[in-house]
């Protein structure tokens, strides 16, 4: 449709004046042809006010720092020399009322009506908008802010990988810059490691469209850093489809590294060996572990929420548990033992401590109790403080215990002129009934046994006793051996109380076992037989074996010649130990140094002989060397240990190590025709090197039977060993032997190398026998050296080599 001239301007004018924008029309003379009545609403001027004064007051209107945009905006539109150009800015402007408001200005190109050019242009109020890209540019300025410096990783992907948007902490992560990173994927930035997993990660976030949280592993210049990453999908908000992946990431490195730590410590606490337990400020358990359950009883569920009062004993006072209370509340460490109650009622002993603990205030909320269960500790140390008096199978004093106790009575002033009985009881034959019937039966007859020895010392009690001093004492001393101290007593009186024991015993009949036993019983009376403890035990005991020695089932009170017995009976008893050693080859070697005092290192070790008793216990020679020697049984403990020296030798050899044993002998293994052969036959067998080899005998043994020895010597000699006379100069009268002998060694007898620092007779017999040994090619040995002292002394006189403590004591180990 068309509208005729008049109307369409008729038209026009209504839309513009309809319209919210401005429309203008001027000239290029800066005066207005047109402006719409709406200008009236946008700044406050009406358009007369334009028509009157043209472009010279809206250029008074417009903000300073915008005025210059304004005009050359509009000189571009009549621009002489060229095509004019629209233009679009935005500016601000002042209302006629007062305050500004921010205006779009949109010109069109010029046009000519009646021979003039013109522009056409139209004004919107944009204050609103500018508003809020203001708030806008602020909150996104804010929002950059809180990225950039947010501890944690952020960036956005498009789907296929490339980076849209990256934070501050990925740009240091990653040592590149943002410009560097946009646009480009894991793989264009050489993140070849991480590149898979980051890529499957946000491949999942895209399939499920939905959050996932990862754990994701970034190697740093400091190591490896854990973290937690959260993954969410970007929607377009067109078609809801996936357009980016947003990734946020928080070093949890140090969280996992505490919680690790913590696991530890928990785990740590929750199977300890200790009860732990915690209580809140009241005294509430908050927490129990593992050990509290498994020592008390009761369940976590049944200790939460109750007061540790639930495992008192009842025998703590009121007293302790204040003082307790007082010194955790002052912020102290309480420590002590408690008897505490377990659920089945079961009492036990819990020594620890209960300590507070505070918040970063310094403020105490909770309490930390340890506790150790040290019932079984208590009991052993019950037990062995028990054990320190008492015998443990027959609840009899012990050994100890009763000598004890019987030297305080003795050393009682006031007991001197009072007499006393001593009875020492073995029961005959006891032996037998562990081998027949065990050990098991033997122990408890030993227990009937004590009753009975306790029943008739008490009935003398009843009868003679008038204080606790003089009550008997009772005492198992050993395996079958029993002792009874009767203060206050006279001869009369021990005889009776020994001969009830032996009938008791006598016609006792045992149930665990067939026959009947007897008991041999040595007596002895205070003061006449001896006035302490040792003169006594030692005279009963010979007493004792006299009446063993007599057929036993009987009473001897003791004699004078008691003690020779005694002697023959200890050295027969020793003979039997010595002979089941040997058979069971309870002999080893114990080795000391020799040390090279020219070269200050150890030239030698001499073999000594030590035995093992029926219990493992170390038997040094003085006790069983010279029972030895008396029955002939040292050559065969002799055997084993060269043999055990040989062996010993080997081993070390195969470890390179090259030492050179020195060995003992006995005249009676010179005098033993088969013993030079034993020697051969070890030392070819072994393929040990005869020159590693020193064999001693003593100075005495060797002067007594001089050809024998020196027939001997030779003959090992022969065969590569080396030969020492040991104790030398203890006769002094060897010096004319020495030649015959052609020994390698002379060892000078300790009694003269001991005083050396102090006796100058000593030192000069030293010198002399150094000075001839020298003479003769012969190496010196000092025995018993014990100090620093005397080791300058012997090195002085030009002594080859030392021997003693202060070198090294015998060991069982090379």
């Amino acid at each position: 449709m068309k509208f005729p001239l008049i109307d369409s301007e008729k038209i026009y004018r209504l839309i513009t004046e309809n319209i919210p924008d401005t429309v203008w029309i001027s000239g290029c003379d800066g005066n207005f042809a047109f402006i719409s009545n709406n200008v009236t609403n946008i700044c406050g001027h009406t358009p007369e006010e334009f028509y009157e004064k043209g472009f010279a007051l809206w250029y008074d209107k417009i903000h300073p720092d915008d005025v210059e945009k304004v005009q050359n905006a509009h000189k571009s539109l009549f621009n002489p020399t060229g095509e004019s150009k629209g233009f679009t800015i935005d500016y601000r402007v002042k209302r006629k009322e007062g305050g500004w408001i921010w205006l779009n200005d949109r010109a069109t190109a010029t046009f000519e009506s009646n021979s003039k050019r013109y522009a056409i242009g139209m004004i919107s109020n944009v204050t609103e908008r500018k508003q809020l890209e203001k708030s806008l540019r602020e909150n996104t300025l804010q929002l950059q802010s809180i990225l950039d410096n947010t501890t944690a990783m952020i960036y956005v992907k498009d789907v296929d990988g490339r980076y849209l948007f990256v934070n501050r902490q990925l740009e240091k992560n990653l040592h590149l810059s943002g410009e560097h990173i946009l646009g480009k994927t894991d793989i264009d930035l050489g993140i070849n490691e991480l590149s898979h997993t980051f890529y499957t990660n946000d491949l999942k976030v895209i399939e499920t469209k939905a959050p996932i949280e990862f754990e994701e592993v970034i190697h740093q210049e400091d190591g490896p850093h854990t973290y937690i990453s959260l993954k969410f999908p970007i929607y377009h908000t067109a078609d809801d489809t996936i357009s980016a992946v947003c990734n946020i990431s928080t070093d949890i490195t140090e969280r996992k590294r505490v919680d690790a730590q913590l696991g530890r410590l928990f785990a740590a606490v929750e199977h300890s060996i200790n009860v732990v337990l915690i209580t809140d400020i009241h005294g509430r358990i908050d927490y129990v572990n593992t050990m509290f359950e498994e020592v008390t009883g009761y369940s976590k569920e049944e200790a939460i929420g109750k007061n540790p009062s639930m495992l008192a004993s009842g025998e703590t006072t009121h007293g302790e548990y204040e003082e307790l209370w007082d010194t955790i509340k002052r912020g102290k460490t309480w420590r002590g033992i408690f008897k505490n109650k377990k659920k089945n009622g079961q009492l036990y002993w819990g020594n620890g401590l209960i300590t507070p603990i505070r918040d970063e205030n310094g403020a105490i909320t909770h309490f930390l109790a340890i506790q150790e269960d040290v019932s079984e500790k208590v009991k052993a140390e019950e037990r062995v403080k028990y054990l320190t008096v008492y015998d443990e199978l027959t609840n009899l004093c012990n050994r100890t215990s009763f000598m004890g106790q019987m030297n305080h009575w003795l050393m009682d002033k006031t007991n001197h002129t009072r007499t006393a009985v001593l009875l020492f009881i073995d029961i005959d034959g006891f032996r037998l009934i562990n081998d027949t019937y065990g050990r098991g039966t033997g122990d408890i007859v030993l227990q009937r046994i004590a009753e009975i020895i306790s029943s008739t010392s008490s009935s003398r009690e009843k009868r003679c006793t008038n204080s606790d001093a003089d009550k008997p004492l009772v005492a198992r001393l050993g395996g079958n051996e029993f002792a009874v101290f009767l203060p206050a007593c006279n001869e009369n009186d021990g005889t009776e109380v020994a001969e009830e024991t032996r009938k008791m015993l006598e016609k006792y009949r045992f149930v665990e076992i067939s026959s009947h036993l007897t008991a041999s019983i040595g007596m002895v009376l205070f003061p006449k037989d001896g006035s302490t403890v040792k003169e006594l035990v030692t005279k009963a005991d010979a007493s004792l074996s006299y009446a063993k020695e007599l057929g036993g089932n009987r009473i001897h009170t003791y004699h004078g010649e008691d003690l020779v017995l005694e002697k023959i009976h200890t050295r027969m008893e020793w003979k039997g130990k010595i002979q089941e050693a040997i058979q069971e080859e309870r002999f080893e070697p114990w080795f000391q140094p020799i040390l090279d005092l020219k070269e200050n290192r150890i030239h030698h070790f001499e073999s000594l002989a030590r035995m093992h008793n029926t219990i493992g216990d170390i038997v040094y020679p003085a006790s069983f060397i010279d029972t030895a020697e008396m029955f002939g049984l040292i050559t065969d403990i002799d055997r084993i240990i060269i043999k055990k020296v040989i062996l010993n030798q080997l081993n070390l050899c195969k470890d390179g190590k090259l030492f050179i044993h020195s060995i003992n002998l006995s005249i009676l293994d010179l005098e033993d025709k088969k013993f030079l052969q034993f020697l051969r036959t070890e030392i070819t067998r072994n393929a040990i090197d005869p020159k590693r080899l020193i064999f001693e005998i003593t100075e005495t043994a060797a002067v007594r039977n001089l050809d024998m020895a020196v027939n001997f010597i030779r003959e090992l000699r022969a065969m590569g060993c080396s030969f020492s006379l040991d104790d030398f100069g203890a006769g002094f009268t060897s010096f004319r032997y020495l030649k015959e002998m052609e020994v390698d060694y002379i060892k000078i007898d300790g009694s003269f190398i001991r005083k050396l620092t102090e006796n100058k007779h000593d030192r000069l017999f030293v010198k002399a026998i150094v000075d001839v040994a020298k003479g003769m090619g012969i190496k010196t040995v000092a025995e018993f050296v014990e100090n620093k002292e005397t080791v300058e002394i012997i090195r002085e006189y030009g002594i080859d080599y030392a021997q003693g403590y202060y070198i090294g004591k015998p060991s069982p180990v090379v």
